[in-house]
Parts: C-alpha cells; sequence; structure tokens
C-alpha cells in the first residue's frame, strides 16, 4: 500500500513539472506587448497623403483653386457702379424699375461689352435682373415688386447689386448708396423723367 502511494506522488509530481515547463517555454516564445493596443498599430510611412477632418485630402499650400484661375480685366476690377431710379411704384402700377451700370473708373462712361460680365441681386424671389442690350446706357434693370408701395420702397432700401464675371462674385453694392437721377445719367427716356413738365419760364423747375 506504501509503495501504491509513493508511485502516485510521484507521477502526480512528474504531471505538474510537465505542465509548469511547457507554461514557461509558450510564455518564451510568445511575442512582447508593451503599451496599449494602439501602441501596437501599423503606422504610415511619412510623406503620406495629408487628409482634412473629414477624411478627404487637403489642397496643399499654394494650390490654385478654380476662383484663382480666374483673372478679371482691369477696368472692370476698378469699374464703379452707378444706379437710377428710372421708375417709381404707384397704386396702379405696384413696380419700380432701377437701372445700373458699371462705369470706367477714370473716363466715368459706361464699360463695353463683355460675355464674361452679368448681374444679379440679393432678393432673387422678389428682384428680377435683365441684362441690358449694347445700346442701352445701363448694363442691367432691376424690377422690384411688392404687395405694397411700402413694401417695395423698404425692399429697395436693403437691395445689393452684385457684378459676376465668369459666375463669380467681384463686386457687391447696396443700391441706395450709389443712387444718381436718371435725368444725370442723360436717361430722357425714363419714366420718372417723361412724367416730369419742365416750367419754360423758370428754367431751374421741375
Amino acid at each position: 500500500m506504501r509503495i501504491s502511494v509513493l508511485l502516485f506522488l510521484a507521477t502526480l509530481s512528474g504531471g505538474v513539472a510537465c505542465t509548469q515547463k511547457a507554461s514557461t517555454e509558450s510564455a518564451k516564445n510568445k511575442p512582447s506587448r508593451v503599451g496599449n493596443s494602439e501602441d501596437i498599430t501599423p503606422q504610415k510611412p511619412n510623406g503620406g497623403e495629408a487628409k482634412s477632418a473629414n477624411g478627404s485630402a487637403s489642397n496643399p499650400p499654394g494650390a490654385s483653386t478654380d476662383d484663382d484661375q480666374i483673372t478679371v480685366p482691369n477696368n472692370i476690377a476698378g469699374a464703379h457702379l452707378t444706379c437710377a431710379i428710372r421708375k417709381e411704384a404707384s397704386a396702379s402700377s405696384l413696380e419700380s424699375e432701377i437701372g445700373c451700370l458699371l462705369a470706367d473708373q477714370t473716363t466715368n462712361k459706361k464699360l463695353g461689352p463683355d460675355a464674361k460680365l452679368s448681374f444679379t441681386n440679393n432678393s432673387p424671389m422678389q428682384v428680377t435682373s435683365e441684362l441690358q442690350p449694347e445700346t442701352s446706357i445701363y448694363h442691367v434693370l432691376y424690377r422690384v415688386k411688392g404687395e405694397s408701395r411700402e413694401a417695395i420702397l423698404q425692399l429697395t432700401q436693403s437691395l445689393e447689386a452684385i457684378v459676376l464675371y465668369s459666375d463669380k462674385n467681384i463686386k457687391t453694392e447696396k443700391i441706395v448708396r450709389v443712387l444718381k437721377p436718371a435725368i444725370e445719367l442723360e436717361d430722357y427716356q425714363a419714366p420718372i423723367v417723361r412724367e416730369q413738365s419742365i416750367d419754360k419760364d423758370d428754367a431751374g423747375s421741375l
């Protein structure tokens, strides 16, 4: 009986020793891991494509965009905007008409035609922009409509003329700041001018 117990203990000790040895060898062969999981994440090589926060590639410094490639002629870039009220809204006609032109900063004359030049405004739902022919005094006519004369006047006070070149905004002006009398622009056909009569006995009266 004693011999059987001794043999059992010897067998048990040998099994434990083998298990410990196997565990030690397994630990030696297993790669070491330092830090958290991010420490072993493969890193991209230097010089990779720079990307913005949304994951898209960002433009390198100095790269040109479509807007940068648009060259605006000097006479257009330096021109000043002038506008005149051609027709005032009335109770019978709830529409006013404003003419605007770009004038050369040196000669103060209307700029010649350019196919890339166009106009719009900041209230396109209520104000239409109509390009004018070369023979017109103006480049564009703005027609302002509203439910009442007061509404039209209020809209006109906040109306901005927008000059585009190749669909790029190159100038924005508040119209009330560049208004001149239509007669000063020699727009003798303007309704507001034609409705006025000149008193021949008093050259200074209208």
